[in-house]
């Protein structure tokens, strides 16, 4: 071994050399937590399931097109009630998460808190069991999650059908039913029994992701980002997006839908209706003035192809055209005329669905807090 033979340092020296060693401890602190921040952040571009600083938490959807494709089905998320984990349809026209009663762990252990019934205009398939309390549990494509608060869920034992059902097969004792039903102002539309306190992205787990004090959430083609921000923050995530102030509910804690106009074919588009976007949906549904049905080409009830349709929501926060059959990017695969009678043969108020072709324009936020729909453009 060798031998070492080492002046001793002057105190001066002494205090430069802790000088040098303390700047060298701080800078290599410093590099790891960049390092372990860089490695925590979703990287840019890239909709991954995380929570954010705020609380928020954004759950990537499981079946996203290819990058640069268009979304032509309804986005889907995993639903867990303690039990069996199903692949389930995150809809925006629909209040409630609704799962086949046998996708629970035991019925005998939760809540019963009576009978339950649930419409789906659209199809026209009714929905018939017991509301039952329990957390519900949403998970991501890559494993990240979101557990809401107690609600009421509809453990589902029978399918029925409407008279003028478009697409509905009774049956008792489903196995396949998942709806994460997310929407708000759906109560006139055969779901009087569904409101907010449905809504599980309206009621976090306190303290876990979600649970920003503000409910709400920011639907792109690609995530939903569930809670938004207070405060200055607020305004943040909200950038990008033109707002409409969404008129007062006669139901606690919802908000009536959106004011929209529509026009079709060579009709200027009348406004004073309401639009729904809907991620449940891959049609579009609306409701005309009768005026308009004589000359509009109809093939039973969807509007003809080549047809031109406008929509405009608010005043003027989105406004997209497109001819039916065209493909573009928010063409639905058809349009469905509502009848705009009622029985008693008067005119229905004017109505557009939108479906989910949407969010291939616009992304869609909620401020359930605050009473505000949100449409951002996307960038061409």
């Amino acid at each position: 071994m060798m031998a070492c033979f080492c002046r001793p340092m002057s105190l001066g020296q002494q205090h430069t050399r802790k000088r040098a060693t303390l700047w060298v401890a701080r800078l290599v602190a410093a590099c790891i937590t960049a390092l372990i921040a860089a490695s925590c952040a979703p990287h840019a571009g890239h909709s991954g399931d995380f929570t954010r600083n705020d609380g928020s938490v954004e759950l990537t959807f499981l079946n996203n097109p290819q990058s640069g494709e268009a979304r032509r089905e309804s986005p889907s998320l995993l639903v867990s009630l303690g039990g069996v984990r199903m692949r389930a349809i995150m809809d925006t026209g629909s209040t409630g998460v609704v799962i086949s009663a046998t996708a629970l762990p035991d019925n005998a252990t939760l809540r019963d808190l009576g009978p339950a019934e649930l419409t789906y205009s659209s199809s026209g398939r009714i929905m018939i069991g017991r509301w039952v309390l329990t957390r519900v549990t949403v998970t991501g494509a890559h494993g990240h999650q979101f557990i809401s608060s107690p609600i009421p869920v509809l453990a589902v034992m029978q399918i029925a059908c409407l008279p003028t059902a478009r697409s509905c097969i009774p049956s008792d004792h489903p196995r396949d039913v998942a709806m994460l039903g997310i929407g708000f102002a759906r109560e006139d539309d055969h779901q009087q029994q569904s409101g907010p306190s449905h809504n599980p992205f309206l009621n976090p787990s306190p303290g876990m992701g979600g649970d920003t004090g503000t409910p709400g959430y920011i639907i792109t083609s690609r995530s939903v980002r569930i809670g938004l921000p207070s405060g200055g923050a607020m305004a943040m995530a909200k950038r990008g997006f033109s707002l409409v102030r969404l008129p007062h509910s006669n139901v606690e804690g919802d908000w009536g839908p959106i004011p929209a106009c529509i026009g079709v074919a060579s009709h200027q588009p009348v406004c004073g209706g309401t639009l729904l976007m809907d991620t449940g949906v891959t049609r579009m549904f609306a409701t005309v003035p009768v005026s308009w049905l004589s000359d509009l080409s109809l093939n039973g009830e969807e509007l003809g192809t080549g047809t031109p349709v406008t929509i405009t929501a608010g005043d003027t926060a989105a406004h997209y055209s497109f001819v039916i059959g065209d493909r573009g990017l928010m063409t639905p695969s058809a349009v469905i005329l509502v009848e705009p009678r009622t029985n008693g043969h008067v005119q229905r108020p004017i109505f557009v669905n939108t479906g989910v072709h949407f969010l291939n324009g616009y992304d869609y936020l909620y401020d359930a807090a605050n009473g505000w729909a949100g449409f951002r453009p996307h960038r061409r």
